[in-house]
């Protein structure tokens, strides 16, 4: 994920370098156009997606949809031109990937220290995965320790949703890769809306949770 190399259209060798991998939902639809080939060709592109592209389009962090394209026209049936146009579209206002800051493992341990710092997203990637893969499939619980840990979700939060959105993907297609990058965007999200989304007040939602339900009400934290 270095930025610094492009792939061709006939390369398929990114599948591997990306270890990406698609599975489909047995509760998703099975539409006519979804099969082998359009299978092969969602795989490539988002795997082409994971190597080139960083996933904020620019540096005021607008974020970058175009796995989540490609993934709902394959769902949907759509053709492998039709996969390969909505790339070229979406991939003409790129931003490069970014390189891994030299000398920095992120673990278990110290990930609290990197977080609001888009320069390791590339790291916090890679931190991911291998929790990913060492959970032996069980995805749920790395995104319920990490995603909705009190110091990232505010994160995930201010980013609109939008690391929802990947992670939705990512669960629902079993993707180890995708699932990676909406912790790393979660993690790397510039903080807003910060009372409302502070550890603070996760601490009184909590206390409510406890005692009754007599902490903060949705309309507190909205008016926060």
């Amino acid at each position: 994920m270095s930025g610094l190399d492009t792939f061709t259209d006939d390369d398929y060798s990114v599948i591997d370098k990306a270890a990406m991998a698609l599975s489909h939902n047995p509760r998703g639809l099975l539409l006519p156009g979804v099969d082998p080939t359009t299978h092969r060709e969602a795989v490539r592109l988002c795997a082409r997606d994971y190597l080139e592209n960083h996933i904020f389009i620019n540096d005021r962090q607008f974020h970058s949809h175009l796995n989540h394209h490609l993934l709902a026209v394959y769902s949907l049936g759509g053709s492998t031109k039709r996969l390969q146009e909505i790339f070229d579209i979406n991939n003409s206002y790129r931003r490069p990937s970014l390189a891994m800051v030299d000398n920095v493992t992120i673990t278990a341990d110290n990930y609290t220290e990197y977080l609001v710092k888009e320069e390791y997203y590339p790291n916090f990637v890679a931190f991911y995965r291998r929790e990913l893969a060492a959970s032996n499939g069980d995805f749920n619980s790395v995104v319920a320790k990490y995603f909705f840990d009190p110091h990232i979700f505010p994160l995930a939060m201010s980013g609109l949703l939008h690391p929802f959105i990947q992670l939705g993907y990512g669960l629902e297609f079993k993707c180890e890769a995708l699932i990676a990058c909406a912790l790393a965007q979660a993690s790397t999200h510039r903080k807003q809306f910060s009372r409302a989304l502070d550890t603070e007040t996760f601490d009184e939602i909590r206390a409510g949770d406890l005692d009754g339900g007599n902490g903060l009400s949705l309309l507190d934290i909205m008016e926060l």
